[in-house]
């Protein structure tokens, strides 16, 4: 069995305790080993930055684990956060973040993954004390893979018109193969697959800003996500 890796640059110091519990699918008779087993995790994070002034609330955070058993599984958080120097609140925020996770099985073996979010964003700029402050919602979503049998993946991501795709990463026996750094909204690649442990992460990230706004107004971001991989022969 596969553990989840430890995430990579610049992630959040939360999320390095995404830990894994079960298999994709029961184990099976060594004549009969599925072509993929694993271990999936989806993470979601709701954090603030400030400059200067405090946040009356501390961040938020949800993991859920999944296998091709428990169906789709959703980590989610939801939380109001109030930017203030000692004598004038400056803004006010609020982040929604739903990440999800499901995993297919097709003739006893691992068939497909998919990793999805819903994000919401707001700032409200009150006044004119910049306090420099920003609503982050923050996914991620990580999967670690043993390969029995050769073949090839298909993945495939998307997201709408808000929001980045911050990574989408997949290394083999610690070796990266794959490794976009925000990579367009929409696209796809295929890359092949032989016995060995394999490591899959995505983040997606949106992001509003006090200081992108005049004060008296509000932001609002919404943002849809998703990452699939699809195992082949």
């Amino acid at each position: 069995m596969t553990s989840i890796l430890p995430l990579r640059r610049g992630l959040c110091a939360a999320a390095l305790a995404l830990t894994t519990a079960g298999t994709l699918l029961p184990a099976s008779p060594a004549s009969a080993a599925p072509a993929v087993d694993g271990d999936l995790g989806a993470f979601a994070y709701g954090r603030v930055n400030v400059a200067g002034c405090v946040v009356d609330r501390p961040p938020a955070d949800e993991q859920r684990t999944f296998n091709a058993a428990t169906g789709r599984r959703t980590a989610s958080v939801a939380r109001n956060f109030v930017a203030s120097d000692p004598t004038t609140i400056s803004a006010r925020g609020r982040v929604e973040n739903a990440t999800s996770g499901v995993a297919d099985a097709a003739t006893g073996a691992f068939d497909k993954v998919v990793f999805s979010a819903d994000q919401l964003v707001r700032v409200n700029n009150l006044d004119p004390v910049d306090c420099r402050f920003g609503a982050i919602a923050d996914s991620q979503s990580s999967a670690g893979l043993h390969v029995e049998r050769r073949g090839r993946v298909v993945l495939e991501w998307d997201r709408g018109r808000a929001g980045q795709i911050e990574q989408i990463f997949v290394s083999r026996n610690g070796n990266p193969i794959v490794d976009r750094i925000r990579p367009r909204p929409h696209g796809d690649l295929t890359f092949r697959v032989r016995p060995g442990d394999y490591t899959m992460f995505v983040q997606f990230q949106t992001r509003a800003n006090e200081t992108d706004i005049p004060v008296g107004t509000t932001l609002t971001k919404r943002a849809h996500f998703r990452v699939v991989a699809d195992f082949r022969r």
